[in-house]
């Protein structure tokens, strides 16, 4: 139960989607800032900004505020490009034999086949997307301004739709078959994906000024990666609200959604610093309860 802090980038990172910012690549850590994208010792350089990175088989997959996926396998680098305008989502999420890239002004995923890395679908979705997640499978989720949307991707007609959220959902992760949603009202529902019509739980607020990303590793103890300094632990079993959760406080903002490297946890902050946790429900737990002075 112990963090370690090391420094990646001895300039500040840029701000952005929170988005995964880091990726573990050929033994690396590897990661994006404004239209680089540092790949051990290469320097990538793109015509956008880069959202969001993941490592897919033996390459690493990335999407740029344009929409365009690229794949940077063995040196070389292939694209899937997305004809529209810059917007202020992109995102990716893998399945077993699938890239899902989702751009908000383009309002439609995109699925990628991981071999020829070509298009081989696209699917409409209403709204500007805000996150997106793989639930099992060739099945995804994503959230647009007021739903959750279930999708197989190898059936684009195949789609369940939630009934509207009263507070626009900002973030999304699925664990099981519950999907953690967090909203501008910096609570946090859980859903059933089997039955989207109303939250399981509602939590009090998870952060001071909302929540960035969420991780859990046993649908009970939730972390909520705040869009300020800090970390804190929503522990659903106890839901004692948002002045007394445990936090974290790092030296700087967050600006990426967590990684999970073996058995640790991983996230960036502005300051070109990962922080890195063997046990981070366990150590949340050991820190100081915040205060309503916090607040």
């Amino acid at each position: 139960m112990c963090a370690t802090t090391i420094r990646l980038s001895a300039d500040p990172l840029s701000i952005g989607c929170y988005r995964q910012r880091i990726a573990y690549y050929n033994g690396e850590i590897c990661f994006s800032t404004k239209n680089n994208v540092r790949i051990g010792s290469e320097t990538f350089i793109d015509k956008y900004p880069v959202y969001d990175m993941k490592t897919f088989k033996d390459s690493l997959v990335f999407i740029n505020g344009n929409g365009t996926v690229h794949q940077y396998k063995n040196g070389s680098v292939q694209e899937n490009p997305n004809v529209g305008h810059p917007g202020i989502f992109a995102g990716i999420t893998l399945t077993e034999s699938y890239i899902i890239a989702a751009h908000d002004l383009s309002h439609k995923l995109r699925v990628i086949d991981g071999i020829s890395f070509e298009t081989i679908s696209t699917i409409p979705v209403p709204g500007l997307f805000h996150g997106l997640a793989t639930v099992k499978a060739d099945t995804i989720a994503a959230i647009d301004d007021r739903t959750i949307s279930i999708i197989d991707t190898r059936d684009p007609s195949s789609i369940e739709r939630s009934s509207v959220i009263s507070s626009q959902p900002v973030t999304i992760f699925c664990h099981d078959s519950n999907l953690y949603v967090a909203c501008d009202d910096r609570k946090l529902r859980i859903y059933d994906m089997r039955r989207l019509k109303t939250p399981l739980t509602t939590t009090k607020p998870a952060s001071k000024n909302g929540t960035a990303a969420l991780w859990t590793n046993d649908g009970k103890n939730i972390v909520s990666v705040g869009t300020d300094e800090s970390m804190t632990l929503v522990e659903l079993e106890k839901d004692i609200g948002q002045f007394k959760r445990s936090k974290y406080l790092a030296e700087s903002p967050w600006i990426s959604s967590p990684l999970a490297i073996d058995n640790d946890f991983a996230c960036l902050t502005r300051g070109g610093f990962m922080h890195k946790f063997n046990n981070i429900v366990s150590f949340l737990k050991s820190q100081q309860e915040s205060n309503e002075d916090d607040e």
